[in-house]
């Protein structure tokens, strides 16, 4: 919850003083596009980055006018949109990605950031117009002392103090530059809570650098199935593993659980799933995970919205029974100059 909870910190920074950080310089050209696993968890951030009583927030139900209110409006707080694939919302995505571009509505300047929340994926046509952002993890909950709260009265005038610190910032990715930014108009409320403020400080901008990268990462359309067929390679290869069985014969149990195949798929359980792409899952939950390489054609999903689905095999006394998987086409899964995945795996020859 840590790492979620100082994005959140960064998040709310960003939107509350986001006219000092555009007067100091620093501006979003691209609206944030939040991916979360279920539209529920979307209350808890809004609440969590919401100074004032009364978020501005737009809806399915919201015409693309009264979201361009929203927009002209809103200082110092973002404006939330919850993405549905409807014309009306696409309506409202343009004038987003427009007013982030160009800090303006029509003729008045924007002083707010669109936050804007995607269900497990982003849809391909708006992934290139946005900075991408995964929340992960249990969200944190929000108290009357929430020290997030307690920003507002606490920044409005810290410019100076931010000028100071940015004067150390290098050439980089100007987003990275501008989560920085935010994560030093938290710098005077580190010194009240922390002794080693500083050490705090740079722990916050070691989060920024991590968000900016994962967004530089998620624009790489091949990025989740390269990782994750690595990822594949690495584990089968640290844990030895030789449990691998084609679905037609009688499998003895593997101290793990079994990877199973056929002539054209292979097929993972899902504990192992998990143990394989950990190191992914601290950028994207493992629902996210899947449908990233559900998007990619990597995992094969014909059952309507599961990602998993059952498959008939035999265990070590010959009985037939049904084990819940994930499906993958074998021939995605073989890296490029590496030994094939079967033979990773000791299998040297298959017979059917």
């Amino acid at each position: 919850m840590e790492g979620i909870t100082k994005t959140l910190d960064i998040l709310f920074s960003l939107g509350l003083n986001y006219p000092i950080i555009k007067y100091l310089g620093y501006s979003m050209n691209k609206p944030i596009a939040c991916v979360i696993s279920s539209f529920g968890e979307a209350e808890k951030v809004i609440q969590y980055l919401s100074p004032f009583s009364n978020p501005k927030i737009v809806s399915a139900n919201t015409t693309p006018k009264s979201c361009k209110k929203m927009l002209s409006k809103a200082n110092s707080e973002f404006v939330f949109i919850y993405y549905t694939n409807l014309p009306q919302v696409k309506k409202v995505m343009q004038i987003a990605i427009t007013a982030t571009q160009t800090g303006r509505i029509d003729e008045k300047n924007c002083n707010a950031i669109p936050l804007i929340f995607f269900q497990l994926t982003i849809p391909e046509e708006w992934r290139e117009y946005c900075f991408h952002l995964y929340l992960t993890g249990d969200m944190p909950r929000v108290s009357d002392d929430n020290w997030a709260e307690n920003l507002v009265n606490a920044y409005v005038k810290q410019d100076q103090i931010v000028q100071n610190f940015i004067k150390k910032l290098e050439e980089e990715n100007s987003v990275k530059k501008l989560l920085k930014c935010a994560a030093y108009f938290l710098f005077p409320q580190m010194t009240k809570i922390y002794d080693d403020s500083e050490k705090v400080l740079e722990e916050y901008l070691n989060t920024c650098e991590q968000l900016g990268q994962e967004d530089e990462d998620a624009r790489d359309s091949d990025g989740i199935a390269e990782a994750f067929v690595s990822l594949l390679y690495k584990w089968v290869e640290s844990n030895n593993y030789t449990w691998a069985y084609p679905t037609s014969k009688i499998c003895e149990q593997g101290p793990q659980g079994n990877l199973l195949f056929d002539r054209d798929f292979f097929y993972i359980p899902d504990l192992i799933f998990d143990e394989i792409t950990k190191p992914m899952q601290a950028m994207q939950s493992g629902v996210l995970i899947k449908q990233a390489l559900k998007d990619e054609g990597m995992l094969v999903c014909d059952h309507g919205t599961s990602y998993t689905r059952k498959i008939v095999t035999w265990n070590v006394y010959g009985e037939m029974v049904r084990i819940r998987v994930l499906k993958f086409p074998l021939n995605r899964l073989n890296r490029a100059g590496d030994i094939p995945l079967l033979q990773l795996c000791g299998i040297e020859e298959v017979g059917f």
